[in-house]
């Protein structure tokens, strides 16, 4: 299944905005409000508007301002909080079983309610084996769910049911900590079934054949060009959506688009390297409102542990010496002057119960980075793996990184880390640069690389967002790694455990074995550093969900 949610292969997030970011709290619009009420923002490329299809950032970003689930993530300027959506209330049974959602008087654009069964339709086709849906697993807390989604259970047996047309019931398989921070994510939207029938195939290619009930809807959309949102009049809450338009514009150089945001042309922006240090000082200065702190992504490469073009991937000695290689300490602080060292998977910011994971659970490659302190150990490992595979270990090889990006600064990040891997004596890297997202998906789906730098945000608070993605057959296990002790741990223990200290024991015993296979090689935890102008207000940007959350944003005293 593609991972098109990966980080690293989202131009406009490595270059422009730090995603998950928690930023201000709902605003309330004085009367000094401007009167055209707009924003300007970076475009992001819609590969499908279909919910049950969609896994990338980008289609989130839209499909969060357009559509609406059971609940929304917002921010109150410190914490994310889960809101009502088209759920006015809910309760849970005692046993933490059964969550009943009563839903509020909603409408589509064309003018048809909202109702439970567009819930149980979607949550259904999501689990369709025969769609294969990345995001399906997502719903895998849903009694039946699992069963049915491998093909050895029925539809009628998932625990999904519309008691009339405004009360929607969830059965779960086991009682579920996390389950309310997931039921707002995108692909467990409610869905007009009949829309899908009718244009089969093509579905989610033509806003103008799809109803939405979000605070906005897509007006005008030109493909590696722009996007255009309007307020959404059918909207239960429109009286509190205050822009009336959000234009996304394509911008792919770095320069560009700071250029045009310091002339106010583009209303938020995120910085690294130069442009951060000169934006905040601007900031501080009074000229932008600068938001910071940590966020809930990790970069790190993935590794084709198939073999890759080289046939060297398959061997974990081999990517360990890579990952032993990265000097992490010196990408965050020269190469991207932000961001936190990775040593493990979970970044900071997620927490189980009251605690923060990554403040509790020790890094897992840390240490083993430690043992290899110089490039004479990290050797030796390489030429141990080189061995195993039966090959000369004073050979020459090549091995290809797929990348994306274009303009001089992903160029030279992506140079920095060739010489980085061409420590390795014998190793020489080849990059191959996608022409277009298209193609780079393509390529990925087709496992033409060696490594290639990727990411993972954060889709509800819980370790469990970063950890299910690397089971045997995963939606969006990319790389095709597959573990018998990993899926134990992740199959089966996890889900014996409700306590939050034992469920904390089998991540930290996962993160071990990912760190003694290697399929992944971390670089860094993302961090916030989003710029806005000082016009814009009520912008949120929250930790989970979408980059960021526009309902709520106006502007005031734009000149």
């Amino acid at each position: 299944m593609k991972n098109k949610k990966w980080l690293g292969l989202i131009l406009v997030l490595v270059v422009a905005l730090s995603a998950g970011l928690t930023g201000c709290k709902k605003d309330t619009p004085s009367a000094n409000a401007d009167a055209e009420q707009f924003l300007n923002t970076i475009m992001f490329e819609q590969r499908t508007l279909d919910i049950s299809d969609a896994e990338d950032v980008d289609s989130a970003q839209v499909l969060t301002e357009t559509m609406e689930g059971l609940t929304r993530v917002e921010s109150n300027g410190t914490n994310d909080e889960i809101k009502p959506g088209i759920a006015k209330d809910w309760k849970v049974s005692d046993d933490g079983l059964v969550y009943t959602f009563n839903l509020r008087d909603a409408k589509w654009t064309d003018g048809k309610p909202v109702t439970a069964q567009q819930f149980v339709d979607s949550w259904l086709r999501l689990l369709d084996p025969e769609k294969g849906y990345g995001y399906s697993y997502f719903a895998y807390d849903v009694k039946g769910a699992t069963k049915y989604n491998a093909g050895e259970g029925s539809k009628e047996d998932v625990g999904v049911k519309a008691v009339n047309d405004t009360t929607f019931e969830v059965t779960l398989e086991r009682p579920t900590p996390y389950f309310i921070k997931k039921v707002g994510f995108k692909n467990l939207f409610p869905i007009r079934i009949e829309e899908v029938e009718a244009q089969g195939e093509t579905y989610g290619t033509d806003f103008t054949k799809m109803s939405f009930n979000g605070p906005y809807v897509i007006t005008e959309y030109i493909s590696n060009n722009k996007i255009v949102l309007e307020k959404n009049a059918t909207y239960w809450d429109a009286e509190n959506v205050k822009l009336a338009k959000i234009t996304m514009q394509e911008i792919t150089e770095t320069s560009t688009l700071m250029q045009m945001y310091e002339s106010n042309q583009i209303d938020l922006v995120g910085a690294s390297g130069d442009y951060l240090k000169s934006f905040r000082e601007k900031a501080k200065a009074g000229e932008f409102v600068h938001y910071s702190g940590g966020a809930a992504g990790t970069y790190y490469f993935s590794v084709n542990v198939q073999g890759g073009p080289s046939g060297l991937m398959s061997n974990e000695k081999v990517r360990k010496a890579m990952a032993y290689a990265l000097d992490r300490e010196d990408i965050a602080t020269n190469v991207y002057s932000r961001y936190l060292p990775a040593y493990g998977l979970v970044p900071p910011s997620l927490s189980i119960g009251d605690k923060e994971y990554r403040s509790e659970v020790a890094q897992q490659i840390e240490e083993d980075i430690k043992a290899y302190d110089t490039i004479d150990k990290v050797t030796a490992l390489y030429k141990e793996g080189l061995t195993e595979l039966g090959k000369d270990p004073n050979g020459t090889y090549e091995i290809l990184y797929l990348a994306s990006g274009t303009d001089a600064l992903n160029k030279s990040r992506q140079e920095y880390y060739q010489n980085a891997f061409q420590k390795l004596p014998g190793l020489k890297v080849n990059i191959q640069v996608a022409a277009d997202s298209n193609q780079f998906w393509d390529l990925f789906d087709a496992l033409e690389y060696d490594f290639v730098l990727s990411g993972w945000i954060g889709d509800y608070d819980d370790p469990m967002t970063f950890m299910d993605l690397w089971v045997t057959g995963g939606g969006n296990n990319g790389i095709k790694y597959s573990s018998a002790d990993y899926d134990k741990l992740m199959n089966d223990e996890i889900y014996k455990e409700v306590e939050d200290p034992k469920r904390m024991e089998v991540f930290a015993k996962a993160e071990k074995v990912l760190a003694k296979d290697m399929p992944i090689i971390p670089v860094f935890y993302t961090d916030k550093n989003l710029f806005v102008h000082n016009y814009v207000k009520g912008a949120q940007f929250p930790l989970f969900g979408a980059t960021y959350e526009l309902k709520y944003a106006y502007t005031e005293g734009r000149q």
